[in-house]
């Protein structure tokens, strides 16, 4: 028969750690847990050496999350909560004729048709009228939709 190891009474409660804010970037993440530390709470990012291996694993893994112990959750967020957002642009872009909303980014597809064409060469032939076409396209961030600016 097996004997089982008698377990470890080290005195200490272990802290349930809750989630206090979840990134898409492993820098904003940090900062947020810069600004934490920095208040005196306790905080961590669980999945950080995992995702400092490969950024891209954020998605699979539910993003990349900041935790502090259950008892200083609402402190924390009042804290997160006080911070200036960091996506904020500063000078923000042409109205979107849809919505109206000035969160706008320049449209991303050109480089995916590029690394499309990189990997299967036979669509080059397809893929220069549409990369021509999408020239100066701006994408909304509130609603999704793409427009070119008037100049």
């Amino acid at each position: 028969m097996r004997s089982q190891a008698p377990a470890l009474d080290t005195g200490l409660e272990p802290h349930r750690m809750v989630t206090v804010a979840t990134f898409t970037d492993l820098t904003t993440a940090e900062a947020a847990l810069g600004v934490l530390e920095s208040e005196g709470l306790p905080a961590s990012i669980p999945n950080a050496q995992l995702l400092g291996l490969d950024v891209r694993m954020s998605n699979a893994v539910g993003g990349i999350v900041v935790q502090v112990p259950a008892e200083l959750e609402s402190q924390a967020r009042e804290i997160l909560e006080g911070q200036p957002a960091a996506a904020a642009p500063d000078h923000p872009g042409p109205a979107c004729p849809f919505c109206g909303s000035r969160e706008s980014r320049a449209d991303r597809s050109r480089k995916r048709l590029l690394a499309l064409t990189l990997l299967f060469p036979p669509l080059v032939l397809l893929a220069i009228p549409a990369y021509l076409l999408s020239r100066g396209m701006l994408e909304c961030l509130s609603c999704g939709k793409y427009w070119r600016p008037e100049r």
